[in-house]
């Protein structure tokens, strides 16, 4: 029933002092670039998302409804 499989040869596992390095090596952080200032170009615009159209939010509430109603009549039958 079982079929003979060989085995792996062991991993080669580094030593915790390399890994300890590697650690503090990534703790440091990088140097910083100088910050540089930012050209807004043109006057604000509008919020596109100011004014929401109402149809958006009662669909899905007609969707929900449409589907509510024939799964009620189907379980007041059974």
């Amino acid at each position: 029933m079982f079929v003979d499989i060989p085995t792996l040869p062991p991993l080669d596992q580094p030593d915790p002092v390399e890994e300890d390095e590697e650690e503090e090596e990534a703790v440091t952080p990088p140097p910083q670039p100088e910050k540089q200032r930012k050209h807004k170009s043109g006057p604000k615009v509008k919020d596109p998302y100011a004014h929401s159209d109402s149809s958006a939010y009662i669909l899905p509430l007609v969707g929900a409804v449409a589907a509510f109603i024939p799964l009620l009549y189907c379980l007041c039958k059974i």
